[in-house]
């Protein structure tokens, strides 16, 4: 099993999900030494964010397909 990430500017979106502190973590870590990386890693951020957040309004089932969660609003 891979160590925990441990990020203080991310730290606060531990209660939500350990995976946006992992992703953001990560991002902020190849920030400068791979940046084509951190992009990945911030858009894994995004879609798991819009996923949670789409889930929270009523929007995201497992079944319903990205499109049509971006093309509701």
């Amino acid at each position: 099993m891979a160590p925990a990430i441990v990020s203080r500017n991310f730290q606060f979106l531990a209660p939500y999900d350990l995976q946006f502190v992992r992703l953001a973590a990560l991002a902020e870590r190849y920030f400068r030494s791979d940046p084509n990386t951190s992009l990945i890693k911030l858009r894994q951020f995004g879609e798991l964010l819009a996923q949670e957040i789409a889930a929270r309004v009523g929007l995201f089932t497992p079944r319903t397909s990205r499109r049509r969660i971006f093309c509701a609003g």
